[in-house]
């Protein structure tokens, strides 16, 4: 009966809760379908609007090419002219609706009917109206017309003329407006960032003025006595005789006496110097009321390469703007007198737009940059600082500058460009050092920027504060401290040194505030914070909330202990809420005596705080290094009952206390057993699991029975329910080991209907997304001030997802709320405005708070008895011995591991130095990606070895290494373990040429004074003395900074390298900046190419080979006869297999006949063969018979690394293919396909089928490419179906009698290849995008598993070709067998199920055999 009572009862809540689900379900449908009929209406205006933009648009092209045609009608075709117009006259441009509207828009709904409670309420949604352009002929009969108004027409052509004198006396004149589009004419370029233009309808405007000036310096203008600068005069042009107005802008005064001018033209923006007084005219105060005619003007978002324009780029803008019929310009935005536009040209040859902007961008003179990033490119715009910003709730490592009080505390992050800004204060040093420097030229003010000196005599940049009449206070804003400074040691700051961050970050300690009813820090708390923060180097910050430019922060050091915890635990400070924290400060007020000799022991007070696990702590620290959230804790779930009973435990911690324990349990419950015992409820016991077969530490949860017990097993996190006599007192020992597993709640949350219980539904949606998504992450985080509820934590429970946003988006990771999700699928209901006004507690804190909630368990009875095997009882001093050996073990480990943990955080780095090396070798180098890249050679040895450095990959590496070095021997010891040493010790050697210290290796003992050190980093060998080598190493975790290289075709003549021609390949490259392209990596070394870029030996960029053949007369060994030949026998092996790969196996028949390939599918069927035949003799290839170290063709290797590879998941079964191109009977390429069973494959085949749709849209309006070297990834178009592909030129070669390229095309989604003879001015080759190059190749190259072709059938046997023809060009199942360097051996079945064999007819008719019979 008690079941039924419990089974309805379930059903009446489970009902109540479904009805509040159905009601917020049929909530948001209301509200939805509401926001829908807005947005409809919204989308349908949208629409009309854009349309008609469009439409407007090109009527508006059209008023000013008929203003233009009219001037020219003897060079137009009429009659084209008047097609188009027609074509514009039918323009669609009246609105009309399409459907009368239901005006009726209610929410109606019933109180009264409860029984049908999920219907009470409906919304009557009438279907939206939407609108339609339609031509006068379409018109509905009842449509009434709306009269025409006319408006002013903005053609040319057809504005009202107006007379010159109306124009002068009125003196308006039409200006830009931001906005605004104009036709104009661009009068005068300075460069494409300065130039001049005269809008189109002021042409006339500017004709009657140049009349009217002619007309009055013919009659009655004067020369003036006496010129006054910045005055409007008439001015004679030098070159024309024309008389224009201008202002006189300078006066200068040659050696005869005689006064010349400098006149700016303001109707056309043009300068003239050297004006005589002859050509200058008085002008009448009617033409000098005239507005200035021409306006200036700037590109808007653009700058020039290498800041400052090229000549060519001035004078591609001038051929744009002057040698086209029209200009159309946009105004942006205005500054001053300068309009920032965009420029429109319509060519006079065919009436297509092009865009300068784009043009200019396109030939790679200009950038395009956003107005922020200009301002930082032009930093002439700059008026303030860019203040260095910290990331809010995130950790960032910082270096103190300085302390003032606990509010304020500057500092840096630790990854900050130190180098970049120590240039910088050099720079500004030596400037400021100048006597031309400007100083001030008036008092300054607070707030201004300037450069300061310090007693150091190095300039750094400043803020003034304060101004008195003879001093300033000065804040040094990349020092973070404040200075007292006369005026003659500032000066004003040039704005290029204001666009650099400032450095100096303020932090305030978040939570904690004076004791002092003044809200002062005294002296003993500042002492205290200076003295703790000045001994260590390890500073982490975590902003909570910015108020004005401070930050206030939770600070921690050493990765562990919170500095503002420390100042509340020797009663220096208060805290903000009357907390824990405050009853945490009464309790160490006895730390007020002797306050200042405690100060050096501080920061060891954390490790000896018994209530908190250091290890632990730092343990997690090494895992969060990847920016992990300060506030959640990763945690590993172990058993889910509903949202209140969750167990879980922390990722990071330390088991192996508990794993010992579990042994040792094992061993001596083996041997031992305790004798019976009357358990009762929440008693501590040892439980026998017989599904695991091993003992677990267990408490009893609930006795169902007099023989079955539910008990929950602390060491592994679940309950089980289990018989009566598997359950054993706990040995007191094993109840010291503290448990790992605790239960939190979920909170924030409510269960459905108002009832106090979890109803099972919810329950089981918890599990389903727990269970869903077993393989991701979990963290706990939880609010401030919530205490635990029956024996519960209450936390939120987060969960991190791989989420894609699209086939063709990069995959990313979001953390999700697991307590939100249950709200969101309708289990829950939200407590409203939880958390909001609450802090969240740190990670750190958070574990603190979970230490202490390590169940310590009960012990059992001391006089329990403990009975052996054969019936004994044993004596508890003998129980103890055998359980303390068997933990001895372990115990050891773990106290070995304590003392690791347990250094000292606060010493001289050089004394936790190891005496000896920890390694035996350096790390090696690691890898350099990038195919091409700029690098410095930095050692040439005498086998011809190149050593460089990556300028992007190891400047920052080698700079570290050399300024730690630095700081730790600049004044090393002498100890006696330096003069002992052995061929492959590592050291730290100092270089005799600049007395600095690098990592080395002892490669040879000369003699007892003197060895042969390999610098490493750098790649010499050198002779060192002993007295400059040193044992103790530091950085060994840091790889090999520099390369080892062989340049393609640089061998000698002799086999051997002549030392003066070694010399001279040093002088030419070593030091210098060469731009290096990979041609084969091996495991040893790289095979590159050197390009020398200008320097004083070379004045352009130069082959490295051509420079010493041609330049200076080295005699290399031609790359055809050495090294070449083996590449070539490599290709040729390569493109033999590739032939293979694409035509079978061809063998000719007796009449000399090709045989057709077996099997090609799409995309592109026979193409090799097609080539071939379409190819003449003139179409053979030959090898250039160049001297460079240029490749010719790629390899395999290398042309798989321009895609993103295809990864097979291990664990799926079996994929679905379609086999595609065939190699032989045996090996073919398949192309993937949907393959629904996996998520990552299914993944890929959808990417690909988007990328395929853009491709075809998107293909051929992408850049041709300009390279046709191999590897060259790129999109054709394939003649077979005129379709869109990506592949990849395999092979490229030069036909010396055309002159044109043969490239040798791979389609990488399909596997087969096709040649082309291309020009490479019309290759219809296109680039790829990079998200295009991100879905990896959809081909493998297979082979079928354990079959052959029988030995009686020929390849090209018709019926075999016939039976594999069926098996092509549809869906058909593999399951991977082996896989190798070529092939993915694979088994063929044509059912998922993999029973039934897709060859087996072809076995049976002995076409094919099984290579083993057993298989």
């Amino acid at each position: 009966m008690q079941d039924i009572v419990e089974n309805i009862e379930s059903k009446v809540t489970q009902h109540f809760s479904y009805l509040h689900g159905v009601l917020q379900n049929l909530e948001s449908e209301i509200i939805n379908s509401i926001r829908k009929y807005e947005d409809i209406r919204k989308k349908n205006i949208d629409e009309i609007s854009l349309e008609l933009k469009q439409h407007e648009d090109r009527l508006q092209s059209a008023l000013m090419a008929e203003a233009h045609i009219k001037n020219s009608l003897d060079k137009v075709d009429i009659k084209q002219i008047i097609e188009q117009f027609e074509t514009l006259s039918k323009t669609p441009c009246h609105l009309v609706l399409n459907s009368a509207p239901d005006d009726s828009f209610e929410f109606e709904y019933d109180s009264n009917i409860v029984e049908i409670l999920e219907k009470h309420c409906a919304i009557h949604v009438p279907e939206a109206s939407s609108y339609t352009l339609k031509q006068t002929d379409s018109l509905p009969e009842d449509y009434n017309l709306e009269p025409y108004i006319p408006k002013l027409d903005i053609s040319v052509s057809r504005q009202s003329e107006k007379s010159v004198a109306s124009t002068r006396s009125t003196g308006i004149s039409h200006s830009p407006t931001i906005g605004s589009s104009e036709t104009v004419r661009v009068s005068h370029v300075v460069d494409p960032s300065h130039f001049y233009v005269q809008l189109a309808q002021n042409q006339k405007k500017i004709m009657g003025i140049t009349k009217g000036l002619e007309v009055l310096v013919n009659t009655a203008a004067t020369t003036p006595t006496e010129i006054t600068i910045n005055e409007l005069y008439i001015v004679q042009h030098s070159e024309n005789s024309d008389w224009y107005r201008a202002r006189i802008i300078d006066k200068k005064t040659q050696a005869n006496g005689e006064e010349r001018y400098t006149a700016t033209f303001i109707d056309y923006g043009t300068r003239e110097e050297n004006v005589s007084l002859k050509n200058i005219r008085n002008i009448s105060p009617e033409l000098a009321s005239t507005p200035m005619m021409a306006f200036k003007c700037s590109l808007h978002d653009i700058v020039p390469n290498n800041g400052k324009w090229h000549p060519e780029a001035i004078t591609t803008f001038k051929d744009l703007v002057f040698s086209n019929m029209m200009v159309s310009m946009r105004v942006i935005h205005n500054t001053g007198d300068t309009y920032y536009v965009d420029l429109c040209v319509v060519s006079a040859k065919d009436s297509n737009l092009t865009y300068v902007k784009d043009s200019l961008i396109y030939m790679k003179y200009a950038t395009c940059v956003t107005p922020n990033k200009l301002m930082r490119m032009n930093p002439g715009l700059t008026k303030k600082y860019y203040k260095e910003q910290l990331d809010m709730d995130a950790f960032t490592k910082v270096n103190l500058l300085s302390i003032d009080s606990p509010n304020a505390i500057f500092v840096e992050k630790a990854d900050a460009n130190r180098a970049y800004l120590c240039n910088l204060i050099q720079e500004l040093t030596n400037d400021c050092d100048q006597d031309e420097y400007c100083n001030f030229t008036s008092m300054p003010s607070k707030g201004m920027p300037c450069a300061a000196r310090r007693s150091d005599k190095y300039w750094y940049r400043g803020l003034i504060q304060e101004v008195t009449e003879n001093a300033a206070t000065v804040f040094f804003v990349d020092l973070g401290h404040t200075l007292h400074m006369e005026y003659s040691e500032i000066k004003p700051l040039h704005t290029k040194y204001m666009s650099c961050t400032t450095q100096a970050i303020k932090v305030m300690l978040r939570n904690i505030k004076p004791k002092s009813e003044n809200d002062e820090w005294g002296e003993e708390s500042k002492e205290f914070l200076r003295t703790v923060l000045n001994k260590t180097k390890r500073i982490r910050v975590i902003p909570h909330e910015k108020f004005g430019d401070a930050y206030s922060v939770t600070m921690l050091i050493n990765e562990k202990t919170n500095v503002a915890q420390l100042l509340l635990k020797y009663n220096l400070a208060i805290s903000y809420n009357s907390s824990a924290r405050n009853n945490r400060n009464k309790r160490n007020k006895k730390h007020d005596k002797s306050l200042i000799n405690t100060m050096g022991k501080c920061l060891e007070l954390q490790d000896n705080d018994q209530s908190f696990n250091a290890k632990s702590v730092k343990s997690s620290v090494r895992n969060s290094e990847n920016n992990e959230d300060p506030f959640k804790i990763n945690v590993d779930i172990h058993q889910v009952q509903s949202p209140d009973c969750i167990y879980v435990s922390e990722t990071t911690c330390d088991r192996k206390d508990v794993e010992s324990m579990m042994r040792s349990m094992q061993e001596f419950y083996a041997k031992y057993h305790s004798a019976k015992h009357n358990w009762n409820k929440d008693s501590v016991c040892t439980v026998y699991l017989e599904k695991s077969e091993m003992y677990y530490r267990a408490r009893i949860v609930d006795i169902k029975s007099d023989d079955k017990v539910t008990v929950f097993l602390y060491d592994i996190g679940i309950e089980e329910t289990v018989p009566m006599d598997k359950i054993q007192s706990l040995y007191p020992r094993y109840a010291n080991t503290p448990t790992h597993i605790f239960k939190i709640k979920l909170t924030g949350i409510l269960p459905c209907g108002g009832s106090n219980t979890w109803p099972t539904f919810s329950c089981q949606k918890l599990s389903e997304i727990i269970n869903n998504n077993h393989n991701c992450k979990f963290y706990i985080s939880k609010v401030d001030e919530e205490d635990m509820e029956n024996g519960a934590i209450p936390v939120e429970l987060w969960i991190k997802q791989l989420v894609i946003d699209g086939p063709l988006s990069p995959s990313r990771y979001e953390i999700n709320s697991i307590n939100r999700l249950l709200v969101e699928n309708g289990v829950a209901l939200p407590i409203k405005e939880y958390a909001k006004k609450r802090d969240k507690i740190l990670a750190i804190e958070l574990k603190r708070e979970l230490s202490k909630k390590i169940e310590l368990l009960s012990k059992s009875e001391s006089d329990e008895n403990w009975i052996s095997l054969d019936g004994v009882i044993q004596a508890l001093s003998s129980l103890d011995e055998f359980v303390k050996k068997s933990l001895s073990t372990s115990s050891d480990m773990n106290s070995h591991a304590e003392t690791n943990d347990d250094e000292q955080d606060f010493t001289d780095l050089l004394d936790n130095l190891p005496s000896l090396p920890r390694l035996s070798s350096w790390l090696p180098a690691e890898p350099i990606e990038a195919d091409v890249f700029i690098a410095i050679p930095t050692y040439i040895d005498d086998d011809g070895f190149v050593y460089l450095h990556s300028i992007n990959q190891n400047s920052r590496s080698l700079k570290h290494i050399e300024e730690q070095l630095e700081n730790l021997y600049e004044r090393p010891p002498i100890e006696s373990c330096d003069s002992l040493w052995n061929v492959g010790d590592l050291c730290i050697a100092q270089y005799h040429t600049d007395n600095k210290w690098y990592r080395g290796k002892i490669i040879e003992i000369l003699n007892d004074d003197v060895v042969k050190v390999e610098f490493v980093d750098y790649g010499n060998v050198e002779e060192c003395s002993i007295g400059t080598l040193k044992k103790k190493v530091i950085l060994e975790n840091i790889p090999i900074q520099c390369t080892k290289c062989t340049v393609y075709g640089l061998y000698p003549e002799n086999e051997k390298w002549l030392t003066s021609d070694l010399d001279r390949i040093h002088n030419i490259i070593i030091e210098q900046k060469c731009e290096v392209t990979v041609i084969d990596r091996t495991e040893k070394h790289l095979v590159i190419s050197i390009d020398i870029l200008p320097n004083k030996y070379c004045k352009k960029k130069t082959d490295l080979i051509a420079y010493l053949t041609h330049n200076c007369k080295m005699n290399i060994k031609p790359i055809e006869n050495t090294l070449m030949e083996q590449r070539i026998a490599a290709e040729s092996e390569f493109m033999e297999d590739t032939i293979t790969e694409f035509m079978g196996n061809i063998t000719p028949s007796s009449d000399e006949e090709e045989i057709e390939p077996i099997i090609c599918n799409n995309p592109a069927a026979n193409s090799f063969a097609d080539t071939i035949e379409k190819s003449d003799s003139s179409t053979t290839i030959e090898n250039f018979p160049l001297v460079t170290s240029t490749p010719y063709t790629g390899s395999q290797e290398i042309l798989s690394d321009k895609y993103k590879p295809l990864n097979i998941p291990k664990d799926v079964v079996y994929i679905e293919i379609e086999m595609c191109c065939n190699l032989t009977a045996t090996e073919f390429f398949a192309h993937l396909r949907e393959n629904v069973h996996s998520t990552v494959l299914n993944s890929y085949y959808t990417q690909y089928k988007f990328l395929m749709t853009e491709l075809q849209e998107k293909a051929s309006k992408q850049p041709m490419i300009t390279t046709f070297s191999p590897n060259t990834p790129c999109c054709a178009k394939f003649s077979v179906d005129d379709r869109w592909y990506r592949c990849i030129i395999s092979e490229s070669k030069l036909d010396l009698d055309s002159g044109y390229i043969v490239i040798n095309l791979l389609y990488i989604d399909y596997g087969n290849n096709e040649y082309r003879q291309i020009n490479p001015q019309e290759c219809e080759l296109y680039a790829l995008k990079k998200e295009w190059l991100n879905v990896p190749p959809m081909s493998m190259k297979c082979k079928l598993w354990n079959i052959e072709i029988a030995p009686t059938i020929e390849q090209n046997n018709p019926v075999l070709i016939a039976e594999l023809e069926k098996c092509y060009n549809r869906p058909i199942i593999a399951v991977i067998k082996e896989l190798n360097e070529r092939f993915k051996s694979v088994e063929l079945y044509e059912d998922k199920k993999c029973e039934k064999l897709l060859l087996k007819k072809l076995i049976e008719k002995g076409l094919l055999v099984r290579i083993n019979e057993d298989e």
